[in-house]
């Protein structure tokens, strides 16, 4: 994933985001709220242990609709998380750019953020999402 940098208010800024799963101060206007569930499909059918950068295309774009749905539910979905939100990537082919090939973590260690962010604020805070946010996946 792609690392992009939140404002706050005040334009400064805030904590590195991964794209896709990326906390942010502002809702963005083409966001949709959401405020509920995740998705309760199993994660797909890829190696566990692949590396997210040398994934295919195809394989990254089932890994973003996997990841997305379980998160909130579909892509452009944010989530008030106090004074910070966390919001999907607005559409597959974002997702798929946040996956650069720098990317060193596995399609194992993205599936247990995902799995650990229940509910989807846990994304700031859980350990098992730490390696998402990894230097490597800046694009």
């Amino acid at each position: 994933m792609r690392v992009v940098p939140a404002k706050d208010p005040s334009g400064s800024l805030g904590r590195m985001c991964p794209v896709g799963l990326r906390p942010a101060v502002l809702l963005l206007s083409l966001d949709v709220v959401a405020c509920g569930g995740h998705g309760s499909a199993p994660p797909p059918a890829i190696n566990p242990s692949a590396v997210v950068g040398t994934l295919t295309d195809a394989e990254k774009g089932e890994l973003c609709d996997w990841g997305m749905g379980r998160l909130l539910g579909g892509y452009g979905m944010t989530v008030h998380c106090g004074s910070q939100t966390v919001s999907t990537a607005p559409s597959q082919a974002a997702c798929i750019e946040g996956f650069p090939s720098t990317c060193m973590y596995t399609v194992g260690q993205y599936e247990s953020c995902i799995e650990a962010a229940s509910p989807p604020c846990d994304l700031l805070t859980t350990s098992a999402c730490g390696i998402v946010f990894d230097p490597s996946c800046q694009a």
